[in-house]
């Protein structure tokens, strides 16, 4: 991370419109003159700026050439930066969805890097702790003040949008103010029939639920009365190892998709 001073006038356009009105820019260039700039901006060094395009205009409207900078393309250095930046208020969906535009490469690379780590740990020895990292939503979530569940809907929307000519334009109407991200969510549900499931009776559904977490429980309980199982052969606890390992995985997405319900849910009301 580089802390620098950057010149206003070299900085790449962001190819997007100021939302803020100029009684706003004003307001905050009076503020930045009586008590001088508060927190620098986040530029990527591709020159990108993640946040603080607001402060460029009231340095601009100041007059004055060059802005404190923490150039970065580290999100983990980044994160603490912004978090402070927005002083408590959740960022704008706005202004989320566009940040989550500029860092699509930044979260690959760190997705990519945390890979990698992941690999070389798994031949060092057993008994060694390592301090547990927050995932790269967990950043993103308080960055930008987002609910995880809401993050989770423009992430996809980000990673859609230039693919899917339909989800650019309900991006564009986000950013007009004329859909939600959860009346996005729905949409998509309703247009893609591979996401559409059967509505069954709620007797029918709990009880087969209740039927499900019995038998799971269950299954644990015995199975791991047998240990590491060393009685059978190495073939056959690789074997049992894949399968629980898929299941699990199964078992982890379904939670996954009884949360973001939830979570959809309770913030329907808020918005």
């Amino acid at each position: 991370m580089a802390d620098r001073n950057l010149d206003i006038s070299g900085m790449s356009p962001q190819n997007r419109p100021m939302t803020a009105s100029p009684d706003e820019i004003k307001a905050l260039a009076k503020d930045i003159h009586d008590r001088g700039l508060q927190h620098p901006i986040v530029v990527l060094t591709n020159g990108v700026v993640v946040d603080g395009l607001k402060r460029i205009e009231a340095f601009k409207h100041l007059k004055v050439a060059q802005i404190p900078a923490v150039v970065t393309d580290d999100l983990p250095e980044m994160e603490p930066v912004v978090v402070a930046a927005r002083e408590n208020e959740p960022l704008p969906v706005n202004r989320t969805l566009e940040m989550l535009d500029d860092l699509v490469e930044v979260r690959a690379q760190l997705n990519q890097q945390r890979k990698v780590e992941s690999g070389r740990r798994r031949h060092i020895k057993k008994g060694v702790k390592f301090e547990p990292r927050p995932t790269i939503r967990a950043m993103l979530v308080n960055m930008t003040g987002m609910s995880q569940g809401r993050m989770e809907i423009a992430t996809h929307i980000v990673k859609r949008y230039s693919v899917d000519p339909e989800v650019a334009l309900k991006l564009q109407q986000i950013k007009d103010g004329k859909e939600t991200l959860n009346g996005y969510q729905a949409w998509y549900l309703r247009r893609n029939e591979e996401f559409q499931r059967p509505v069954y009776p709620v007797d029918e559904v709990r009880t087969v639920m209740e039927r499900g977490t019995r038998t799971l429980a269950t299954t644990i309980e015995a199975m791991g009365k047998f240990g590491t199982a060393n009685v059978l052969t190495l073939s056959e606890r690789t074997q049992l190892v894949d399968v629980i390992r898929a299941r699990a995985s199964s078992l982890f997405s379904l939670a996954r998709m009884i949360r973001n319900g939830i979570t959809q849910e309770r913030e329907a009301t808020d918005e």
